[in-house]
């Protein structure tokens, strides 16, 4: 194995690992994983349009549309009229939602901090510099 299948490996495995950890407290609210995805999809970037998710999850609109007519009915979503185009409907997420999502994040920094308790600071300084300049290099 050369270094960057090492890299890739260890970057998937370890995203993985995170992202597995993540779901189980998304487990306890009675969530599906396509409805954290689209809450957490509104979250970084709301308010969203139905095509707008559709694009982002690559989802077809009547499967989106159906789940987030049980999300409303759940208090996760709130769908309001486009203000510059009333045939358009945004979609925001509730409080409820932003106080799911922030609980996850909080555990699973929590759970990083944990996984990489001896590791020193300067360390982790350089490993954060790293996946900041990998994370540049993918914008472009």
């Amino acid at each position: 194995m050369n270094i960057y299948e090492k890299l890739e490996y260890l970057i998937r495995k370890t995203s993985f690992n995170i992202f597995k950890y993540g779901r189980r407290i998304i487990n306890q609210y009675d969530l599906s994983k396509s409805q954290f995805d689209i809450i957490v999809n509104i979250y970084f970037s709301s308010p969203k349009s139905l095509k707008g998710l559709c694009d982002n999850l690559d989802l077809a609109p009547s499967t989106v549309s159906e789940m987030l007519d049980r999300m409303e009915k759940k208090d996760l979503i709130e769908k309001k009229r486009n203000e510059s185009d009333k045939r358009k409907i945004n979609i925001d997420i509730t409080d409820k939602s932003i106080s799911i999502i922030q609980d996850v994040i909080e555990n699973r920094v929590q759970y990083v901090k944990n996984i990489l308790k001896d590791v020193n600071d300067e360390n982790l300084e350089i490993f954060v510099d790293i996946l900041s300049k990998m994370l540049e290099c993918q914008k472009k």
